[in-house]
């Protein structure tokens, strides 16, 4: 019932002929553009909902990093340090880095490292900003004020999380 109301609420483009000249592109950057209204929008190619949500940078995600970090050097499997869903978004501003994924399969391989400005960020160097803005697990743009990690988790003590056990 909720897809049905969203569907109902979301907005429609209606091109001429969707296929004909740039037609295709308009429709991309118009459902690109009308994803981030509240209904969201239909694509009138594969007719499901598009729409865009901000990712906060918060306590989880910076939880995740931490962990991650205090595994030392080179790639660790997501489930060594993951406890938030959104962990990966980091990839998109350079904080970690994913290994090569070769199985066609899945979306990632699973593996990542912390990258220099993730442990730069961890130390209160960085900013990084409020939000990320990702479409299709595209970066869109950010959003809000960049941010130190304690002003992002005001309780963040890097020297007492480094004692914490993963």
């Amino acid at each position: 019932m909720k897809n049905k109301k969203a569907r109902e609420a979301a907005h429609r483009y209606q091109p001429e002929d969707l296929f004909a000249n740039d037609a295709l592109m308009n429709a991309k950057e118009w459902v690109l553009g009308a994803a981030g209204t509240t209904p969201g929008a239909i694509c009138p190619v594969c007719e499901r909902i598009n729409k865009i949500y901000p990712r906060r940078i918060g306590r989880p995600m910076i939880s995740d990093l931490q962990r991650l970090n205090a595994l030392g050097p080179g790639f660790h499997h997501y489930k060594q340090f993951q406890k938030s869903g959104d962990f990966a978004k980091f990839e998109h501003i350079s904080l970690i880095e994913g290994a090569e994924n070769n199985d066609e399969a899945k979306k990632t391989s699973g593996y990542w490292m912390i990258t220099e400005p993730g442990k730069a960020f961890l130390c209160g160097v960085l900013k990084i900003p409020e939000r990320l803005i990702i479409y299709q697990d595209t970066l869109v743009r950010v959003d809000g004020d960049n941010k130190l990690v304690n002003e992002l988790w005001p309780e963040f003590n890097y020297a007492e999380l480094m004692d914490d056990p993963v």
